[in-house]
């Protein structure tokens, strides 16, 4: 039993051991960053400063040897609402990518821009390789400034006691 739960263990590390990740020349720009637990990993982009109230986001992404989709769509990071109402509030706007079907290799980032300003740039990997580019927007004015909560009616099983004033 322990042999096995050993064996098990060197086949979960050794997988986890061959996802090479390339390096990372866009600074404090962009990360990659493991995706909870499930083994996955993501790129995390953030603007250099907050003084935008509209972020135009491109970036784009290479991998050897591939040739399917392997970036998903550039999406606020954690969520929109709370991505754009923390800007006014000292945290830069965030928005990331989900790395998809990948095996051995992570894609690397080789163009990022904001606002057509060029935040980094890395050379590609030439003729045996797959581009892929994802566009976002993330508009602070259409999002409302402060957190809207909604709560369904409910049925009051008692009488709610009005007091008067006479």
């Amino acid at each position: 039993m322990r042999l096995t739960w050993l064996s098990l263990f060197w086949v979960s590390l050794s997988s986890a051991q061959n996802l090479f990740i390339p390096k990372n020349y866009c600074g404090s720009f962009f990360q990659y960053a493991p995706a909870a637990s499930d083994g996955h990993y993501m790129g995390i982009f953030t603007a250099p400063s907050n003084s935008n109230l509209k972020f135009n986001w491109e970036a784009t992404f290479v991998i050897k040897e591939h040739r399917g989709i392997f970036v998903s769509s550039l999406m606020p990071y954690h969520n929109e609402e709370d991505s754009a109402s923390s800007i006014p509030y000292t945290k830069k706007a965030q928005v990331f990518v989900s790395f998809l079907n990948i095996n051995n290799e992570l894609p690397k980032l080789i163009l990022l821009t904001l606002n057509g300003w060029t935040l980094c740039s890395n050379e590609g990997y030439g003729p045996n390789s797959t581009t892929q580019t994802v566009k976002y927007t993330m508009d602070q004015n259409k999002i409302p400034p402060y957190p809207i909560t909604t709560q369904a009616p409910r049925k009051v099983s008692q009488p709610i006691p009005i007091e008067t004033m006479d």
